[in-house]
């Protein structure tokens, strides 16, 4: 195939639709290699191989704002044995990475993973792994024949969106023998956000350490917010009621340390412990903090739960963040205003919480979805 000529520089056009028509032609499955129509984002490029060793990748559609169709975003050279692209930022500076494919459906440039859309080749287990990691919404679905996924992205946002997931889902969860939580990545956000999942994972009381709130005028005020903000976080009257209790015990404590709660140590136990699922494996990385590493404090209780995958953030001893504005309105500052009751004999912040099955750099992240439901089903 011969393609026009072009000078390849950033921001300037190749030869659009003779390319654009060339990459959709559906060919056979061992010529495609890095050619093809390829999506990432708000990125759909076409990438076309204009010598043995050198392909070109154009824009097909972005933004229409920094980039345009038919403009050169990137410039694969696979006689280099690393750093084999070169990849046109957002000002069409240029960043030197590595393109891999991963597969006939996804081609790897430093942290960004491009789908293939042309050819069409089947599924493959990457399209698992790419639909998690691109999240914005919790999701679930099946993997393997003994395996759900349930992915979480957050825990952050309303708490009806999970709680509502876990309803529609519930039969087909209690039915099925593994279970895997992905929650890598969940910087944390609400905790009664997983409440509805903690009794599908229980086998023997869950003990939670409580917290003790540094009582100001300014620190109180966080709770008459989250009391405004009753409908959109779910609360019951009963919640409602705590909100504006625990307002006026701190107000009337002003200067301490307050436990809210009064014990130390809350017990929560549930009526059933359910049959499946019987193995629940949950994917953690080292971007899981707050409420996120809560979750897994409660959920690796349970006798049928693993975490797999690396060492956790480490903030949760001093949580709670609440943001105030500065007198100016051009500044927020974010601070917590709790500390744990298990300081100081399980410091966690900057430690992080350590996986049970560690996954090591030899099994690549597209890999770990895959890699726990082999585990999970050896348990079988």
């Amino acid at each position: 195939m011969t393609f026009v000529s072009t000078s390849i520089v950033s921001g300037q056009n190749c030869d659009c639709e003779s390319n654009f028509q060339w990459v959709k032609k559906t060919f056979e499955e061992n010529d495609a290699g890095f050619e093809g129509v390829w999506q990432q984002g708000i990125y759909t490029l076409g990438i076309v191989k204009r010598s043995d060793a050198e392909y070109t990748g154009f824009i097909i559609e972005a933004d229409g704002v920094y980039w345009k169709q038919g403009q050169v975003k990137l410039k694969i050279d696979t006689k280099k044995p690393e750093n084999n692209t070169v990849y046109y930022m957002k000002n069409h500076s240029e960043e030197q990475y590595n393109a891999e494919l991963l597969s006939k459906n996804f081609l790897q440039i430093d942290d960004m993973t491009f789908k293939r859309l042309y050819p069409v080749y089947p599924k493959d287990s990457l399209d698992t792994y790419f639909k998690s990691n691109n999240a914005q919404n919790p999701y679930i679905e099946r993997i393997s024949d003994n395996t759900l996924l349930l992915r979480i992205p957050t825990f952050g946002g309303s708490r009806q969106e999970i709680d509502s997931l876990i309803a529609a889902n519930k039969s087909t969860i209690l039915e099925t023998e593994n279970l895997i939580i992905d929650i890598r990545n969940n910087g944390g956000g609400n905790d009664g956000n997983f409440q509805e999942i903690l009794p599908l994972l229980y086998t023997n009381p869950i003990r939670t350490m409580g917290v003790e709130y540094l009582s100001t005028k300014l620190n109180n005020q966080r709770m008459l917010f989250l009391l405004s903000n009753a409908e959109e976080l779910g609360l019951d009257d009963d919640g409602k009621k705590w909100f504006k209790t625990s307002y006026d015990t701190l107000e009337s404590k002003l200067g301490q340390f307050v436990n809210l709660r009064q014990e130390s140590v809350i017990i929560n136990k549930y009526d059933t412990i359910y049959t499946y699922p019987k193995n629940v494996g949950i994917i953690i990385n080292e971007y899981n903090a707050s409420s996120a590493e809560e979750f897994l404090l409660e959920a690796r209780q349970s006798k049928k739960v693993k975490l797999f995958g690396t060492t956790t953030f480490g903030a949760i001893d001093i949580s709670n963040m609440y943001f105030v504005d500065s007198p100016c309105k051009e500044f927020q500052l974010g601070y917590c205003l709790t500390k744990r009751l298990w300081l100081p004999d399980m410091a966690l912040d900057q430690i992080g919480i350590q996986p049970d099955c560690y996954i090591d750099k030899s099994i690549p992240p597209q890999k770990w979805i895959e890699y726990v439901d082999e585990m999970l089903n050896e348990n079988q």
